[in-house]
């Protein structure tokens, strides 16, 4: 009976492998197996199921003119910032395995590659991983040797959020910038082309897409 705890041996077993792993291997029989090959895989899409209610480009114009509000400068744009952040997630999970047994040994080499792209722009993460089992069985099965190795391999972008550089100077919390930035703020200048930073609100906020592509959040374990 194996048990593991640890991330890097729980990975391999997805969600159903949160709470650890048992593994329980029973006595094999004596026939002559031989080489084997298994591959599995899997493709999964997300999205963002729930947008906060905000008003359009429009509709905030709207507002504006309702309630005499003349010093507003209208920048021109219908942006859609929550949009703007988002994207169809996507996940792909490959596992390859080789596997070889005789009447006294047994030998297992395995490699697994999950990716993972975030619903939020600049969010992913990639898992990988070898290992190698072998079992040697001696003495009319009175000894017997396993050797185990892993290799295991992480790295991933996050999004940058609760952060705040100094005081009305550059807000970095992509989802505060995303729910206070104006929709009639266009994402890029129409006239250099890069990413508007523009403040036309009481309060300084940056562009959400400019943290997300320009602040790195990589890590690795």
């Amino acid at each position: 009976i194996l048990v593991y705890k640890d991330a890097a041996s729980i990975a391999q077993y997805g969600s159903q492998g949160a709470n650890g792993v048992v593994i329980i291997q029973t006595k094999g029989n004596n026939l002559y197996k031989g080489l084997h090959a298994s591959y599995t895989g899997g493709i999964s899409a997300d999205r963002v199921a729930k947008k906060i209610d905000l008003l359009t480009a429009d509709e905030y114009r709207g507002f504006i003119l309702t309630h005499n509000l003349y010093s507003f400068e209208d920048a021109g744009a219908n942006t859609d910032w929550q949009d703007e952040i988002s994207r169809i997630g996507f996940t792909a999970i490959n596992n390859l395995a080789l596997s070889w047994k005789d009447k006294h040994n047994s030998i297992r080499f395995s490699a697994n590659k999950n990716m993972q792209n975030g619903v939020i722009r600049g969010s992913d993460r990639n898992d990988s991983w070898l290992s190698l089992k072998y079992n040697l069985n001696g003495l009319n099965n009175r000894f017997r040797l396993q050797t185990s190795l892993m290799e295991y391999d992480k790295s991933f972008n996050t999004i940058t959020y609760n952060t705040y550089s100094s005081y009305l100077t550059e807000d970095i919390d992509v989802f505060v910038q995303t729910y206070q930035k104006l929709p009639t703020e266009p994402v890029y200048d129409p006239i250099t082309g890069e990413y508007n930073q523009n403040t036309l609100g009481i309060f300084y906020n940056a562009n959400p897409l400019k943290s997300i592509n320009e602040v790195g959040n990589l890590g690795t374990i």
